[in-house]
């Protein structure tokens, strides 16, 4: 409710990630933390209830912050098991990821891929949508139903990892908008841009009668005239909404 109208959305997503078995160089000088998975989310109040996790087949309990990505995101984590070595630091598990969670916003939704193969999929009843970031769609499908679009990414198109591991304050992203081709606000625009043209005109029309007829026309008629128009054009917005 209220007097400004604004696009949001339900994003109802599931996440699958595999990652290849990766053994870290040992170094004795070193010995390696607590391993966790971390997952960003600019506005985490958008957020509906718990998400639902399971690495390897085994549920895991989802934790606030954004972990290793603080710094950089509001967002969840969840602890993996200890390494199996902390100084040569093999994982145990985490090879494979299952999520899913559902998340409200507004406007617009942007993904960062950052895997090395990315394969994103995204499906709507919203007609009209509006495709950013820094990468397109492969063949959108746009109709009076909604919209279906897919996106095919190689770590070697984007930059987002070397982004993510460097102190870079932006991250290359895909984004949907949900756009409202013709809205209140976008009709309004357009009559006020045509505004000087209607008072042009009536007031071209006055004093073409006032020639024509040779009737004479006080100015305080004018003045009258001009206020109304001007009122209408102020008032324009608030009456249309």
């Amino acid at each position: 409710m209220g007097l400004y109208r604004v696009q949001v959305y339900s994003w109802k997503a599931t996440l699958h990630a595999e990652y290849d078995p990766f053994d870290y160089a040992a170094e004795p000088t070193r010995v390696y933390g607590q391993p966790h998975l971390a997952m960003g989310i600019s506005d985490v109040r958008g957020l509906v209830g718990t998400p639902h996790l399971q690495v390897d087949g085994r549920t895991l309990a989802l934790e606030s912050g954004a972990g290793a990505l603080a710094d950089r995101s509001a967002g969840i984590h969840a602890q993996l098991n200890p390494l199996t070595d902390p100084v040569a630091g093999r994982l145990r598990d985490g090879n494979k990821v299952d999520m899913q969670f559902v998340l409200d916003g507004t406007r617009r939704l942007a993904i960062a891929p950052i895997a090395d193969n990315n394969e994103i999929g995204l499906r709507s009843t919203w007609q009209h949508p509006s495709f950013g970031g820094r990468f397109l769609p492969n063949a959108p499908s746009i109709g009076p139903k909604g919209f279906d679009a897919s996106w095919s990414l190689s770590s070697l198109a984007t930059g987002a990892q070397t982004q993510l591991q460097s102190s870079s304050t932006s991250l290359d992203t895909l984004e949907v908008r949900l756009v409202d081709p013709v809205d209140v606000y976008t009709q309004a625009d357009r009559a006020s841009k045509y505004g000087i043209l209607f008072v042009v005109l009536t007031f071209v029309a006055f004093v073409l009668f006032e020639l024509i007829k040779r009737l004479p026309i006080h100015p305080l008629q004018y003045l009258l005239v001009g206020l109304a128009l001007a009122i209408f054009f102020l008032l324009l917005l608030s009456l249309s909404e």
